[in-house]
């Protein structure tokens, strides 16, 4: 059964807003916003709070749309980045999310693919998860590089991957919790890619 979450940049609403809202987990960024986003990064306090109101947390990483393009060198320092800020965070071992946030193309899937391995030798294939549109994520899917998949609405058209573990409806518009615009997610297995503990 789908349960409901959400995904946001722009700002910290807190976890018991969350829960009021529908909420069971959230999908949060390990990178910063800069003066645009101040509230894009997902810090301690927040993790904390989250966690004492009962809202899971899934990782992810991005700094621009079409960063995956860097290939294996890039995917493999942004895990190096990601394990260590999970670290301080307190979540140890999390899984982690990385975005290809653009129309994909098949000519780009080879560098996405490898940007992938270079995630997963760091943190190993268990831990790594793409987040973009249907053709993004299947072919990732299909190539065996990635364990989790969170599929976007954006890009996809009326295609659904069954093999998704998150569904970001952007169809549906945003929903804003406590003053911060949200995007709405579904995730269906019980190991979505959230941490564990």
């Amino acid at each position: 059964m789908a349960a409901k979450g959400f995904d946001y940049a722009g700002g910290r609403p807190p976890g018991r807003a969350i829960r009021d809202a529908g909420g069971t987990f959230v999908c949060r960024y390990l990178t910063d916003g800069g003066p645009s986003l101040p509230g894009k990064q997902l810090i301690a306090s927040e993790v904390r709070d989250l966690q004492q109101n009962g809202i899971a947390i899934v990782c992810n990483y991005e700094t621009y749309a079409d960063r995956m393009k860097s290939g294996y060198d890039g995917g493999k320092a942004d895990a190096q980045y990601s394990n260590g800020y999970v670290a301080q965070l307190g979540l140890v071992g999390a899984p982690v999310y990385f975005s290809a946030d653009w129309d994909t193309t098949e000519a780009d899937q080879a560098a996405v693919n490898d940007y992938l391995r270079g995630a997963s030798d760091v943190l190993g294939k268990a831990r790594v998860g793409i987040y973009g549109g249907f053709w993004s994520v299947s072919r990732a899917l299909d190539a065996g590089v990635c364990t989790y998949a969170w599929q976007t609405a954006a890009w996809s058209g009326s295609n659904r991957d069954r093999r998704m573990h998150i569904f970001q409806d952007t169809d549906a518009g945003y929903v804003n919790v406590a003053g911060v615009e949200c995007d709405v997610d579904y995730r269906y297995p019980d190991d979505f890619g959230q941490y564990r503990g």
